[in-house]
């Protein structure tokens, strides 16, 4: 569902660090979005879907894959089957929901296992991730796999035809440089909504975060429930785990998600904003350390805070 666009110049600080993020980490491709006030305040797109000769530069129609991102996806499918079906206790036994693995297999996780990403992160022989188990789950509760599920009631409804959980290679697709040999490379895998090969825009992936900033409205059209959206920062303040929840990290009165590439969306309530940006590669210099990353990301939101605190002296007409 396309947003009106009023380009605004306090966010060229924003621009500029992710321009040195992309130069550091080599990656061939980087993209941004602000939405502020329900308007896209920043776009910018910056190289090619890879680094060969003849790549296709980078536009509003490349296709990032999001990677761990999916799981705040793969969270709302699972806050919907919870909302759906009527489970009301999170200490529900998967045993109990899920018919196709062996009881002995789920063992004591609960919903709340899944929601809060504890628990062992395989199970049983074939080794079922968290995010395998879920989109069992949502089976059980809806009849529909996860991408069934958000392709009828989110994606259709609200356009988002850049999005999709590749299953075949297109032109649109943004190759990334996770392979161990370095080369680019696109990720194909099943279509059911629970492994790494979900690719989205950079607008698809603004309006999925004004999806949850707006609580299941955008736009001016209601597409899920807004009780939907309370899930997860109950289940946050209830849990007392500094670990995602549905996907989500809550903290300082924000939220956000990363990707194994360095793509990452903050939901700001405090100042009606959301914040994309897409990297294809996310190879910082130095010895790899979690912290390097981290601290990275937060440097990444204190930028876009600061040019939001400037957005606030412009007056950006309504749509």
């Amino acid at each position: 569902m396309p947003f009106p666009i009023c380009l605004n110049d306090a966010f060229t600080p924003v621009i500029s660090y992710l321009d040195q993020i992309r130069s550091q980490s080599d990656a061939s491709a980087a993209a941004l979005a602000v939405i502020h006030n329900d308007t896209i305040v920043c776009e910018w797109y910056k190289g090619a879907h890879h680094k060969k000769a003849g790549a296709r530069l980078l536009d509003a129609d490349s296709m990032f894959n999001i990677y761990s991102i999916r799981k705040s996806y793969v969270g709302l499918a699972l806050a919907m089957a919870i909302y759906e079906s009527g489970i009301a206790d999170m200490e529900t036994r998967l045993s109990d929901i899920i018919q196709d693995v062996p009881r002995e297999d789920l063992g004591e996780l609960t919903v709340r296992h899944l929601a809060t990403k504890r628990g062992p992160k395989f199970v049983g022989e074939q080794r079922l991730e968290r995010e395998e188990l879920i989109n069992k789950v949502t089976q059980a509760a809806t009849g529909l796999t996860i991408a069934q599920l958000l392709t009828g009631k989110v994606f259709e409804p609200l356009e988002l035809t850049g999005t999709e959980w590749a299953t075949s290679p297109k032109e649109t697709m943004v190759c990334d440089f996770t392979a161990r040999d370095g080369y680019a490379s696109v990720r194909i895998e099943s279509n059911e909504g629970h492994e790494r090969n979900l690719y989205a825009t950079v607008r698809d992936l603004a309006c999925w975060g004004q999806l949850h900033l707006r609580k299941g409205n955008v736009r001016g059209k209601q597409v899920l429930p807004p009780e939907l959206f309370d899930i997860a920062p109950e289940i946050a303040a209830t849990s007392g785990t500094s670990k995602p929840v549905l996907g989500w990290t809550f903290e300082n009165g924000y939220y956000h998600v990363t990707g194994y590439t360095g793509c990452h969306i903050v939901v700001l309530p405090e100042y009606d904003a959301v914040g994309i940006r897409m990297l294809n590669d996310w190879n910082l210099p130095g010895t790899y350390h979690k912290d390097t990353y981290t601290s990275e990301i937060y440097s990444f939101h204190e930028t876009l805070i600061a040019s939001l605190e400037k957005a606030r002296q412009y007056s950006v007409p309504s749509v």
